[in-house]
């Protein structure tokens, strides 16, 4: 299904972008395994609230583990949104779930960037992004109380199927 792939990668990189926030013209790409640095940074200004809402547990600090996760190509698609200082105020995630053909979305923006359309314009990528590669599904688990997310999906097309201790879980189908 993924044939066209690069060697090694689960889905093509996206093709880098712009986005403008806040009067600053943002750069959004797709990450490497060079990334770990930018990534680090950003979850060290994230807040513990923001973190929380991202991971759905307090994460004091990112792991080894998870950071490598977040940016092994075999198992994921992360974009990373720049300023124009360089430094990284946003990242968006599909990790692959069962097979091939589905994924789970996850977002996570700097405090200070929120509420900017950062969310929306990574969501809306790799939506467009898996439903050209070919993935049917994407899953999301998002805390009740996270509204500007839960917007974004179902803004999507995303519909919440599960609600358990306080947390939605939603599905985005991407084929017919």
């Amino acid at each position: 299904m993924h044939g066209h792939a690069a060697a090694g990668s689960w889905l093509r990189p996206a093709a880098s972008a712009h986005h403008e926030a806040a009067g600053q013209l943002l750069h959004i790409r797709s990450a490497t395994t060079s990334d770990t640095t930018p990534v680090e940074e950003l979850h060290a200004r994230c807040s513990p609230r923001s973190l929380y809402q991202r991971y759905l547990a307090p994460i004091p600090r990112l792991s080894a583990r998870t950071l490598q996760q977040l940016l092994d190509p075999c198992s994921t698609s992360t974009l990373l949104a720049q300023n124009p200082q360089g430094d990284t105020v946003a990242m968006a995630t599909l990790a692959r779930s069962t097979g091939d053909d589905e994924a789970h979305l996850a977002v996570l923006v700097e405090d200070t960037w929120q509420h900017r359309g950062l969310g929306t314009a990574l969501t809306g990528r790799l939506v467009h992004q898996a439903r050209t590669q070919g993935l049917r599904a994407l899953h999301a688990d998002v805390l009740a109380g996270n509204r500007p997310m839960l917007n974004i999906l179902r803004a999507n097309g995303a519909v919440a199927h599960t609600i358990e201790y306080g947390t939605t879980s939603l599905t985005l189908r991407l084929t017919p």
